[in-house]
């Protein structure tokens, strides 16, 4: 019988199977990244400990200050990870489509999608984000008016563009977080998407008049 039986595929024979210290390192900190996204969209952020997040990474707490300075520095590393991933791929989603009003769209269907995938993120990133310090806060406004710039790409197509104020775009973005806070803080992330529609027509309208937002809201409601 050879000696390999039993061992499960592609493992090395004991001894001889040795994970990288760079690589143990990595997976300690991503276990705690996500074990504090997980642990804030539970509790809250103002409910956490470094004991709610070494428990549920299984590291001990010398682990967790090896690599972090405090709940607020995890919270931070964690954030600014998937906010990464995220920003990354809306901006992507935005760019793949050549007219604004269809960029607009795949955006804010992006940005719904994804949220509605990552629900642990998406509390994090809309609702304990504003607990979480001036720090975190300055990164979720640093989005917020990224957002704004590519909406405000439409004041080419406003026939009173030069009327329109500076502070639209910032204005439409605030009043689509709020909906989406909404659906979050009330237990509907996974239906996000739905919204798509009515974040739509509300990004269109001040740019692009009534009638076309209107029918883009409908074409978006229609698949």
């Amino acid at each position: 019988m050879s000696s390999t039986a039993g061992r499960a595929p592609g493992r090395l024979p004991s001894g001889r199977h040795k994970l990288s210290r760079e690589f143990v390192v990595s997976s300690q900190r991503d276990r705690m990244l996500d074990a504090m996204a997980e642990a804030c969209a539970e509790k809250g952020y103002g409910q956490v400990s470094v004991a709610d997040v070494v428990s549920r990474a299984s590291v001990s707490r010398a682990t967790f200050y090896e690599m972090f300075g405090g709940k607020e520095d995890c919270f931070l590393a964690a954030y600014d990870a998937i906010l990464g991933k995220f920003m990354g791929s809306v901006v992507a989603a935005y760019q793949s489509e050549e007219s604004w009003p269809d960029q607009v769209r795949a955006g804010i269907g992006e940005i719904l999608t994804f949220m509605a995938a990552e629900p642990a993120f998406a509390r994090m990133c809309m609702v304990e984000v504003l607990a979480a310090g001036p720090l975190a806060l300055e990164r979720y406004l640093a989005a917020a008016r990224l957002f704004a710039s590519l909406l405000d790409e439409g004041r080419t197509y406003a026939p009173e563009r030069a009327n329109l104020p500076s502070s639209l775009p910032r204005a439409v973005v605030g009043g689509g977080e709020l909906a989406i806070r909404d659906a979050i803080i009330s237990g509907r992330t996974e239906r996000l998407p739905e919204l798509l529609p009515d974040l739509l027509y509300a990004a269109l309208a001040p740019f692009l008049g009534r009638d076309q937002a209107l029918e883009a809201a409908r074409r978006a409601a229609a698949g």
